[in-house]
């Protein structure tokens, strides 16, 4: 038995967990013909709970029971995994929907396919004892970010942020912790955990409470993909909502599990880490449209609302058809 597993029950996990996935319809079934055809997807980080379906899938035996070999690789920094798969050396990735647009704008053949994250777990967090309310209130501080990327400009653009300092982060907490004014860009599903066990009061707010809320973990595939192997891609769709259903019901099999993959020791996290993870990040999975239509769903208003959004910020997507750049024919809608 998984260790943390004695906090969840605490929260009433069994009963929490069940009443958000009710009513979500089961996947579609299994694609038929299929022979453990080998599939390759890579991973957008190293194993941590925020990928927990996509593993749940494979320590299940759900991609298995589809046809699918699958073969989860670790991520790769060095790697531009979007063209990999648009070159046929990769059949699935894991890519925020702003990337897709970009990189299917600037000729890349992918596709949008299955979404996981329903709301961006991405955001900022702050010492509590500064005078911060919410995004709008970032002006005089120090920011610790990632290089400049669509949210930074949206928000900006919203906000009119003066007298900032910006840092880039190098993952370390270094610069959070030096500058008592400090922002830190983090997931609101780890880096608050880290900060609360250095005995840090902090407070944090998502940036999609801006406004600004891509879908952040899409599974992307190619036109080639699509065309050729369209049971193929069914197949994988099928079966990783599957396992981010069986995920969200019984997070047990996977978080015991994530310690041990090989490339666990680059990013490893404890066993506490992994379930504060996992408890933050279920409303994230299940809410906003999955309620309707459930785990998986992507939908037109969501990337006509972010094309215009990148384009109002200065990234123009010139010539792309939106529509072009995902799909709705292998989930639930």
């Amino acid at each position: 038995m998984y260790k943390g597993l004695n906090i969840v029950a605490r929260i009433g996990l069994a009963a929490g967990v069940m009443s958000l996935i009710s009513g979500i319809p089961a996947p579609r079934a299994h694609a038929s013909g299929l022979s453990q055809i080998t599939v390759t997807q890579m991973m957008s980080w190293d194993p941590q709970p925020e990928l927990g379906g996509q593993y749940a899938a494979e320590i299940l035996g759900y991609y298995s029971q589809a046809g699918l070999n699958e073969d989860l690789l670790p991520y790769d920094s060095k790697l531009d995994a979007l063209k990999a798969v648009s070159d046929g050396k990769l059949s699935f990735v894991m890519a925020g929907a702003d990337q897709l647009l970009t990189a299917r704008a600037a000729g890349l053949h992918i596709v949008g396919i299955m979404n996981t994250f329903q709301i961006n777990p991405q955001c900022f967090m702050w010492h509590a004892n500064e005078n911060i309310q919410s995004l709008a209130d970032l002006s005089g501080h120090t920011i610790v970010r990632t290089a400049v990327n669509t949210w930074w400009k949206y928000l900006i653009q919203k906000y009119h942020y003066t007298n900032l300092k910006q840092i880039d982060n190098d993952y370390s907490f270094k610069d959070f912790y030096a500058h008592k004014d400090s922002v830190l860009e983090c997931y609101v599903t780890s880096e608050p955990f880290v900060a609360h066990q250095a005995g840090k009061d902090i407070r944090w707010a998502l940036i999609a409470d801006s406004g600004f809320d891509p879908y952040p973990e899409m599974m992307v595939t190619s036109d080639a993909m699509i065309k050729n192997h369209p049971d193929t891609v069914q197949a994988f769709v099928n079966a990783s909502i599957r396992g981010w259903e069986a995920y969200i019901a019984d997070p047990t099999p996977v978080l015991s599990r994530l310690e041990s993959y090989p490339d666990a020791k680059d990013y490893p996290l404890s066993p506490q880490a992994l379930l504060y993870g996992y408890i933050h990040l279920r409303s994230l999975v299940t809410g906003g449209e999955a309620r309707l239509h459930g785990i998986g769903t992507i939908s037109d208003r969501r990337f006509e609302e972010l094309a215009a959004q990148m384009r109002s910020v200065g990234i123009p997507l010139k010539g792309l058809d939106v529509k072009s750049a995902y799909t709705l024919q292998f989930v639930p809608h």
